[in-house]
């Protein structure tokens, strides 16, 4: 006996989440499918991430490249409700006036004729990460400065430079707050003939009051970084991005990184006092995206 199988051509759960743009829907009210929510449970959950990924029947190059939108789920007397914005960045709202992708991302290129790509080699998608602050919360991306929304409402107030006169601020995705002070740490990469590392130190509202800069031995990838006691501690992979084909609009950032091994990982370790670098030294080759669990030990080494 012979038998034969058919690939199914339905979509999986998560698959059908991706297809269509996720729809906007304002303050509503969350159904409880099961179980309960715990009386004593007050706060708000703020989740980002690519929420369009599809303008005018053409897919995005990566899903990073997806415009933010923003999920807010608020706990009170047993219930949740939620709502979910995209953020209003200057990208969004021009892609969304024509019904297709303008911007060049991660991914992807920018589109249309000569004069139509000209400043839009990088597109701030604001879709990696939010920081919640007392008076707005922040959507974070990578390579340029964050957005500003309203808490409840997710209403986009507008670019925020956080109170610094740094222009272009590069604030990254993944800031770490000292549960103490209730100081903010981050980092942005300048892109330029020599890249620099910018580090930052913000007070409780989100304003800077502390940053440096030490310059980078080329343009890499830096996703994230370690707050670990009174340093801050950055892995810097052993990739390398060529700059000139993104400038002249001939590839994407994805396409322009090269994996170079005999580079080694270089690890900067940073004083969280005056944001100087401390020590500074190469190791093996490996990626990272993320760290975590970090601390000192009782001899004073620094454990990641």
């Amino acid at each position: 006996m012979t038998t034969t199988s058919k690939r199914s051509t339905t979509k999986p759960l998560w698959g059908q989440a991706l297809a269509a743009p996720a729809p906007e829907f304002p303050q509503t009210q969350l159904q409880i499918l099961s179980g309960a929510i715990p009386a004593g449970l007050r706060g708000t959950l703020y989740r980002n991430g690519p929420g369009r990924l599809e303008r005018g029947g053409q897919r995005v190059g990566h899903w990073f490249d997806g415009d933010g939108a923003i999920l807010a789920v608020k706990f009170a007397d047993g219930a949740a409700s939620g709502v979910y914005r995209y953020v209003q960045t200057k990208k969004y709202q021009e892609e969304s006036q024509v019904d297709r992708w303008l911007y060049g991302n991660y991914g992807m290129l920018p589109s249309g004729n000569l004069w139509e790509r000209f400043g839009k080699s990088l597109g701030n998608a604001a879709n990696t990460s939010v920081l919640a602050l007392p008076d707005r919360l922040l959507a974070l991306w990578e390579g340029a400065e964050p957005h500003a929304l309203d808490l409840d409402t997710l209403a986009t107030i507008g670019t925020d430079y956080l109170g610094s006169d740094l222009t272009p601020l590069v604030y990254s995705a993944h800031p770490k707050v000292d549960p103490i002070s209730g100081h903010i740490y981050n980092f942005g990469i300048s892109i330029g003939a020599q890249p620099k590392l910018n580090l930052y130190e913000s007070d409780r509202s989100g304003k800077v009051i502390k940053s440096s800069q030490t310059k980078l031995p080329r343009l890499t990838t830096v996703h994230d970084f370690l707050m670990v006691g009174k340093y801050l501690v950055f892995c810097i992979n052993p990739v390398e991005i060529q700059p000139l084909p993104i400038l002249l609009q001939l590839a994407s950032y994805s396409e322009s990184i090269r994996w170079k091994p005999e580079l080694g990982t270089q690890i900067m370790i940073f004083d969280r006092e005056d944001l100087s670098l401390v020590s500074n030294f190469t190791t093996e080759p490996w990626y990272q995206w993320h760290l975590g669990n970090g601390y000192v030990d009782a001899n004073g080494k620094i454990i990641c």
